[in-house]
Parts: structure tokens; C-alpha cells; sequence
């Protein structure tokens, strides 16, 4: 993006500060942002429909969003992260609200379970390959003997670093 981290939240800080929409905010999203980075954080609200920002929250406790969200009996659906927090609150100021979980986390858990699943794949490579004579022009036919499960590339990989590790140091 050709723009930087600090004109984003220079923006957001006016949009917050500008007199308040008074347009009903139907579908909430609701997550956590830093004031100073790693040090205060405060909560932004956003209206998913419209894609603004409609309320930024001096801190990031639940109380403080229910509160928000007890003043906004018309949400319908509160968007949020997997943190127990914004649950909370959500439960408390808005209980007619369904909760759902974001687009960025629904795809990090994605992300992680193929991750999960793809790594119990990465079997180890039985000891050797089919051992052909040094032979140079011989080595180049060598079939890679793989494990159940092991990609034809990681196989060829871990038979190239070993081999590497069994030549001698000294020779080039």
C-alpha cells in the first residue's frame, strides 16, 4: 500500500473524532488497535456495511464494549477475533447479536489446520536412496526412495543434504 501505518491511523483518529454517525450500525465489527504501538491499546468499532470506522474505545476491557454495545440495541451481528474478550462483551451489551468470527482469523485457523495436517506428511526419508556405483554419470539416475507420504521434493532434498554431509570437507 503506498501509504504509511501512520497516515492510516492519523485518518482513523480524525474519522473517530469527527462528529459521530448517527446512522444504525447493523453489522459491528470489533477488534483490538494499538494507540502507541505494543504499549496502550484501545478498541475499534467498525460498521462492516458501510466499511467506516463508527467509535474507537479509550482501552480494550470488555466492559467498555458492552457498554458501547448496550447503547446500540440495533446490531444484528458482532464480527470479532477469537479472543475471549470481545465474546464477553459482545454477550453482555448486545445478547440478540449472533457472533461470528472474522475473515482474517477464519482463514489463520484455515491456515494453521492445513499446516497441522501437512506436517504429519513430512515423514523421514528411509536411510538411503537405491545405492548406485560412484559413478558420476550413474549418480544422475538414481531413484529417490520415498516414505509413505513424503513429497518427491523433500525427499530429493534431505538425499542432497546428505549426501553433502558424507563428502569429504577438504575436496571442491
Amino acid at each position: 500500500m503506498p501509504v504509511s501505518d501512520t497516515t492510516i491511523l492519523r485518518s482513523v483518529k480524525e474519522r473517530a473524532g469527527a462528529p459521530p454517525n448517527r446512522a444504525v450500525v447493523r453489522v459491528a465489527g470489533v477488534d483490538e488497535w494499538a494507540w502507541r504501538k505494543g504499549m496502550t491499546f484501545g478498541t475499534v468499532i467498525v460498521d462492516l456495511e458501510r466499511r467506516q470506522v463508527v467509535e474507537l474505545l479509550a482501552d480494550r476491557s470488555a466492559g467498555t464494549a458492552a457498554d458501547w454495545f448496550k447503547k446500540h440495541p440495533e446490531i444484528e451481528v458482532v464480527s470479532r477475533d477469537r479472543a475471549g474478550l470481545y465474546a464477553d462483551a459482545a454477550r453482555q451489551g448486545a445478547p440478540q447479536a449472533r457472533q461470528v468470527a472474522d475473515r482474517f482469523h477464519l482463514l489463520k485457523n484455515f491456515r494453521e489446520a492445513v499446516e497441522r495436517q501437512l506436517g504429519r506428511f513430512e515423514a523421514p526419508i528411509r536411510e538411503s536412496a537405491v545405492q548406485v556405483e560412484d559413478d558420476p554419470d550413474a549418480r544422475e539416475h538414481t531413484v529417490i526412495e520415498r516414505s509413505n507420504g513424503c513429497s518427491e521434493v523433500a525427499a530429493h532434498e534431505r538425499l542432497l543434504r546428505r549426501g553433502a554431509r558424507r563428502r569429504p570437507q577438504g575436496n571442491v
